[in-house]
C-alpha cells in the first residue's frame, strides 16, 4: 500500500471538493453504494484531496471523516517505480479490500482456485487487466 507524500501537510482552499465528494458518496443507486474516481491534470490537487480524505488535518476533513468510507487507495509517485507498477496497484487493492468489511464475501471469493493463480505476483504481472477484472 502506498502512502502520500502530502500526509500531514496543510489542506486549504479545497473544502468545496470535500463537500462535493461527500455528496457524491451519499448518493446511492437502489441498495448499491456508489464510488468516486478522482481525475485531473498534473498539479490539479488530486493527491492533496485524496490525502485529506484518508488522513484529514483540516477542520472540514475531520468533520466529513470520509476515511471510514474508503475501501482502498493507491498513490503513484514518479520517483518510486514500484508505485507505478500496474500489478502492484492491483495486488495492493486486493489486499486492502480483503481487510475491509465493506464487501462481505470478498475473502471467500479470493479462495477460489481460478483466482489464486491470477493473484500470484508473477501471473498478475503478466495479465493485470484480467486480475483486476476478476
Amino acid at each position: 500500500m502506498t502512502q502520500s507524500l502530502l500526509q500531514g501537510k496543510r489542506f486549504y482552499c479545497r473544502e468545496w471538493a470535500l463537500h462535493k465528494l461527500q455528496r457524491s458518496l451519499d448518493c446511492s443507486v437502489g441498495s448499491r453504494s456508489t464510488g468516486v474516481l478522482v481525475t485531473g491534470g498534473p498539479g490539479s490537487g488530486k493527491t492533496a484531496l485524496c490525502t485529506e480524505v484518508l488522513w484529514p488535518v483540516s477542520e472540514h476533513g475531520q468533520k466529513f471523516d470520509l476515511s471510514v468510507r474508503t475501501v482502498g487507495h493507491h498513490f503513484c509517485q514518479a520517483q518510486d517505480v514500484q508505485t507505478l507498477s500496474v500489478s502492484g496497484f492491483v495486488l495492493s487493492l486486493v489486499e486492502q479490500i480483503e481487510r475491509s468489511s465493506s464487501i462481505p464475501s470478498y475473502s471467500e471469493r479470493l479462495r477460489e482456485v481460478s483466482l489464486q493463480a491470477l493473484l500470484e505476483p508473477s501471473e498478475c504481472a503478466k495479465n493485470p487487466d484480467e486480475t483486476f477484472k476478476r
